[in-house]
């Protein structure tokens, strides 16, 4: 439990920046800053359960997960914020799988080439009387949906990018929207729906295989090298983000 204080200027080879969870996490006030990490720049969330309450998560960096990467655990979010984070996918939050809800929080600020606010593989995304606003990304400024995103009574705005300013949906992940509105920048190439989904899950395919090796062999996030895959998740194969299914 963490009650006001701050958590800042840390540094993890994988995962967790700042805060490695497995078991529970509950910050009340507090400030987690400046951390940076390959998976989850602040807070990589394994399995267990986290819950912030009126606190700050910003100027995180990472290449998955600015601010938050959920593992396959649970993340509530009740009028905190995470704002000024950046990463090559999901600059304030990555939900590969488990499930992220924010209630009457704030996601802003925050920069991603995929998903620069948010960025949800597998897991679900729920947003209630919250704020998406601000955040940048070359495809979905807000949010780059694969897996489920719901967002009820809240605001999302002033979010810019090439594709999807608002938000990106690919056929095959869910969404619905409830009593929400969505402000499109004025500049933003409305195209449709197949022509945006292409152009960035093109750009995806290039960048993954363009990453170069750091190592050889099959790695956990937790930087542990095994010889095959056996269950679901993200791997880290020849320095190469890997999802199993």
């Amino acid at each position: 439990i963490m009650d006001g204080g701050e958590i800042t200027g840390n540094s993890a080879s994988y995962s967790g920046g700042a805060v490695y969870n497995m078991g529970t996490l509950t910050v009340n006030n507090g400030k987690i800053s400046s951390n940076d990490a390959y998976f989850g720049g602040a807070v990589f969330n394994e399995i267990g359960s986290s819950t912030m309450e009126d606190g700050i998560i910003n100027y995180n960096m990472s290449n998955y997960g600015g601010g938050v990467f959920n593992e396959s655990g649970s993340f509530t979010m009740k009028n905190g914020k995470i704002s000024d984070n950046s990463a090559v996918y999901g600059g304030g939050v990555l939900v590969n799988e488990g499930s992220f809800s924010m209630e009457n929080g704030e996601i802003s600020g925050n920069a991603a080439p995929y998903g620069g606010g948010v960025e949800t593989e597998v897991g679900t995304f729920t947003m209630q009387d919250g704020i998406l606003t601000g955040n940048d990304g070359y495809c979905g400024g807000a949010v780059l949906n694969f897996g489920g995103f719901t967002f009820e009574n809240g605001e999302i705005s002033k979010n810019t990018a090439v594709s999807g300013g608002a938000e990106l949906i690919p056929e095959y992940s869910a969404a619905a929207l409830i009593n929400g509105e969505i402000r499109l920048p004025a500049q933003e190439i409305l195209n449709t729906e197949s022509i945006i989904i292409n152009i960035c899950l093109d750009e995806i395919e290039e960048i993954q295989e363009s990453e170069k090796a750091e190592k050889s062999g099959i790695y956990t996030l937790q930087g542990v090298k095994i010889d095959k895959i056996t269950v679901p998740g993200i791997y880290v194969v020849n320095g190469k983000k890997m999802i199993a299914k």
